[in-house]
């Protein structure tokens, strides 16, 4: 069985937040996505899985810049943040939900999305 991409329409229907993301965007992540979530794992699930995973990179691209202050420059103010990581799912709503869908599927449980 082959798993479909995860398209923008797809993506916002489940988050219409989305709805102004750049498709080439999405269909990039594709790849990244199928990386993290095979669908030996994911089963019936790939796909779903694929979208959260997209839905979390999207959300950290737009943190970028909200992650921790790593150093501070009084004078002409510059700060530096610290860049969130692209494995730490618990970062986003969306990563979390791909870690619970991860551990439902490790203990061999349905998902019901």
């Amino acid at each position: 069985m082959t798993v479909a991409l995860v398209t923008k329409e797809y993506l916002v229907a489940h988050f219409p937040e989305f709805n102004s993301a750049d498709e080439t965007r999405i269909g990039t992540l594709n790849d990244t996505a199928a990386r993290h979530a095979s669908e030996s794992v994911f089963g019936d699930d790939t796909r779903y899985a694929r979208m959260l995973i997209i839905a979390h990179l999207m959300k950290l691209g737009d943190l970028q810049g909200s992650g921790a202050v790593v150093s501070e420059k009084v004078g002409d103010l510059a700060r530096s943040y610290a860049s969130p990581s692209q494995k730490d799912f618990a970062q986003t709503s969306y990563g979390q939900q791909f870690d619970e869908l991860a551990r439902r599927k490790a203990r061999g449980s349905t998902f019901i999305a």
